[in-house]
């Protein structure tokens, strides 16, 4: 089931007019509506390129400090090892990005 909010109240006194003319109800001429609609829609169209990543990517190589390459090569460093809940991080990530 899809319920479709119409906001447009023009639009929805042509669908409410339009359907008592034909005699059936609001309902089912809308359901027509969208049924002979959808029979043209060319699937393609919403399908997108799947790009060659040997084409289009490229490798991330980014130049480090020297503080950054002595922490990158020492074994005992240990990242996000301060991080005990993981999914209460993530969510105080996403919520200070999007805030």
């Amino acid at each position: 089931m899809i319920t479709i909010t119409i906001s447009d109240k023009e639009l929805e006194k042509r669908i409410v007019d339009n359907a008592r003319e034909t005699g059936i109800s609001t309902q089912e001429f809308v359901e027509n509506i969208l049924s002979e609609s959808t029979k043209h829609v060319n699937r393609s169209a919403f399908a997108s390129k799947k790009l060659d990543p040997n084409e289009y990517g490229h490798i991330l190589n980014f130049e480090l400090s020297e503080e950054e390459l002595v922490l990158a090569n020492d074994p005992s460093v240990k990242p996000f090892s301060d991080i005990t809940d993981s999914a209460e991080y993530i969510h105080q990530l996403r919520r200070n990005i999007y805030s």
